[in-house]
């Protein structure tokens, strides 16, 4: 039992479970109204209107009524064209320009050779195909390394014995100048051999940026031939030098010696 001023305990339990109720539904009131007015507000804005909040019965002692401003409106942007690129062409022109570069390394090729080789001889072209390069003016042009129809072989050769034994079959035929483009410089790097060979049986006649040439001399007629070990070319090998017979010391005879008469003796030989 309860005693005088005790409180009744089912009566405060009672009253505490009302005014939870009673907060929950108020929180769920407010939420509601919440979602309500930021759904009204995004639509304002979209229309470009102001939202303005005034309280269900206003009175003279409250704040003047709230006035949301509606966002400013952007001015509508125009995007900028991209700016060409410093480091990259397009490839049509790139093209173009290295076709034109070159052209021109062919026209200084064909003004080295008119330089440096006489007219009508026959040239040697580290050409790769190209028929451009062997357009020499009073001069005749061979592809290197070419078919026996006079065509470019379609490949570099194996190594610098194979280099080797084509360019002596071109010299036989009768070439007499072999020329390095600077387009086809990596031939005297990767064919060592190849570039010795051209060293020593060969006359540097230009080197520069254009590229080499070199003068092919005619090779002398064959001779009783030696084979080199690097791979070059036969050699004519020497005529054997006459050998001397030199006295055997152990046979030698010397001259019989005259004896010596002494002048009594003499005298003696002249009474009798």
């Amino acid at each position: 039992m309860n005693g005088p001023g005790r409180p009744n305990r089912r009566k405060v339990r009672g009253g505490r479970l009302l005014v939870e109720q009673q907060l929950r539904q108020l929180s769920s009131e407010v939420r509601g109204t919440r979602l309500m007015l930021l759904t009204l507000m995004e639509q304002l804005n979209r229309q470009g209107q102001p939202l303005v909040l005034t309280p269900a019965a206003p009175s003279a002692a409250e704040a003047p009524p709230l006035v949301v401003p509606a966002p400013p409106v952007m001015p509508a942007v125009t995007p900028l064209p991209h700016p060409p690129s410093l480091t990259t062409q397009p490839t049509s022109d790139l093209s173009e320009r290295r076709a034109a570069a070159y052209a021109r390394l062919v026209e200084r090729v064909h003004a080295a050779v008119v330089r440096v080789v006489p007219a009508g001889e026959q040239v040697l072209i580290v050409s790769r195909g190209d028929e451009a390069l062997l357009d020499l003016p009073g001069r005749r042009g061979w592809h290197f390394p070419r078919t026996e129809e006079g065509l470019w072989a379609g490949y570099h050769p194996a190594d610098s014995a194979a280099a080797i034994s084509h360019l002596e079959q071109l010299r036989s035929a009768g070439a007499r100048h072999l020329v390095v483009p600077a387009t086809s410089a990596w031939w005297l790097s990767h064919y060592a051999g190849f570039r010795a060979h051209l060293e020593r049986t060969g006359r540097l006649l230009l080197r520069d940026e254009v590229g080499v040439v070199y003068a092919l001399d005619p090779v002398p007629a064959p001779g009783p031939a030696q084979q080199r070990e690097d791979g070059g070319p036969a050699t004519t090998a020497a005529p054997p030098r006459p050998r001397t017979k030199r006295p055997d010391p152990a046979v030698t005879r010397e001259p019989a010696r005259t004896p010596r008469i002494s002048p009594a003796h003499r005298q003696r030989e002249d009474k009798k």
